[in-house]
């Protein structure tokens, strides 16, 4: 693995461990629906993973870890900058809960 990805792994890795900290008070959907900035914090760092995702991280590394949802994770970046007016936070919330750790696993195993 090339240093590049090696970094940019632990970069994505570092947000998603901020989403898990900030979320650390939050039990529920209705307590993330009352938190702005815990919802700012949260979707602010999904931002840096898609983006991470989509330009940090080599075709190679992409190819050979395929079962890492890369392209989502840019499409829910994308979703989340062009429609920022109009987020979903069931969604984010539900991304959180069912999908952050599976991912989270996944990376620390490429390392």
């Amino acid at each position: 693995m090339i240093n590049r990805d090696k970094k940019a792994i632990e970069r994505t890795i570092y947000h998603i461990e901020m989403i898990k900290e900030y979320m650390q008070s939050i039990l529920t959907l209705d307590d993330f629906n009352n938190n702005s900035i815990v919802q700012d914090a949260v979707v602010f760092n999904f931002l840096q993973i898609g983006e991470i995702a989509k330009t940090r991280i080599s075709d190679e590394i992409k190819k050979q870890y395929s079962s890492v949802p890369w392209n989502k994770l840019y499409g829910f970046r994308n979703r989340l900058v062009h429609d920022y007016t109009s987020i979903v936070l069931n969604v984010v919330y539900e991304t959180i809960v069912e999908d952050l750790e599976s991912l989270y696993n996944q990376l620390k195993s490429i390392l």
